[in-house]
């Protein structure tokens, strides 16, 4: 039994090298030096925010419930468009507690 655990923690942490819980390159790279607008039309009502080290974004929610081994969990990420002064789009990112938001606005994104 302590073998199939060790094995399967050793899965767990390898399938991060597959399964990105990020935004590609092929789609920061699209939206990178866009008008905030355009995702905004694209994605629809948001959030604005800052962060610690100023660096201004707006971000779309989703929450949910997830089945775990003990019941259920409330599942919540964020997909954050970081943008500069000029309302150019800097970045993608997300924020995640137990749900993924990098797969869920992929095909918006494209």
């Amino acid at each position: 039994m302590k073998k199939f655990i060790s094995l399967l923690c050793v899965v767990f942490m390898l399938s991060g090298c597959w399964l990105s819980l990020n935004f590609s390159q092929e789609i920061q790279d699209k939206w990178r030096g866009q008008p905030i607008e355009n995702i905004i039309n694209r994605l629809g009502p948001f959030h604005v925010a800052q962060n610690k080290k100023g660096e201004k974004y707006i971000y779309w929610e989703q929450s949910f419930q997830k089945s775990t081994p003990t019941g259920s969990e409330l599942a919540y990420c964020e997909t954050r468009a970081f943008y500069d002064d000029h309302g150019k789009i800097t970045r993608l990112d997300t924020y995640s507690r137990g749900a993924n938001c990098a797969l869920s606005f992929r095909n918006s994104l494209k």
